[in-house]
């Protein structure tokens, strides 16, 4: 089940999605996640480095990502500074942040600073069957520069749904690996 909801207006992208797969949650959360330590480079083509600036306690940190062009360069590259936390329970696992004002990092690479106003992953265990985590997932982004609505509107669900068809072929290949 893959319920993928994009609003876009003004400047801001607010996605929405849910989804059920079968995979465990530590896998889920290990490879979808943009915080330190997370797999998702080695799937997602848009992402270029996600990298710890500073751990502020056991269970938050200050980091960056940055990404690549998307839609084939329509998009250019973005940075984005942010403070992330994690939250685990028994049967869930939280993990939500947002972007703060931090200095421009030294890069030999062009990006425009994007600006996250929220974001979280809430990854649930199944009760009724091992091996299987619900996702939800919330964005409020601002992706900053010059991007018409149009483009906006027309690249980003075909960027996020190729994203997510990339991931669930990335995980099936860990669980049976």
């Amino acid at each position: 089940m893959l319920y993928l909801r994009l609003y876009s207006w003004c400047e801001s992208t607010r996605l929405r999605i849910t989804l059920t797969v079968d995979a465990p949650l530590e896998l889920c959360k290990s490879t979808i996640t943009l915080m330190p330590g997370s797999r998702r480079p080695e799937w997602d083509q848009d992402v270029r480095e996600i990298k710890l600036i500073k751990d502020i306690d056991d269970k938050t940190v200050l980091f960056y990502v940055h990404t690549n062009p998307v839609g084939k360069g329509v998009i250019s590259a973005r940075e984005f500074v942010d403070v992330g936390r994690t939250e685990v329970t028994e049967n869930q696992v939280s993990v939500f942040g947002c972007s703060v004002d931090h200095p421009p990092l030294q890069t030999e690479n062009k990006y425009v600073r994007g600006n996250n106003a929220f974001w979280m992953h809430r990854f649930t265990k199944d009760p009724t069957k091992e091996g299987r985590t619900k996702i939800e997932s919330v964005l409020d982004s601002d992706m900053k520069g010059w991007i018409p609505s149009s483009i906006m509107n027309t690249t980003l669900p075909v960027v996020f749904s190729q994203a997510l068809i990339t991931w669930l072929g990335f995980i099936n290949k860990e669980k049976n690996s």
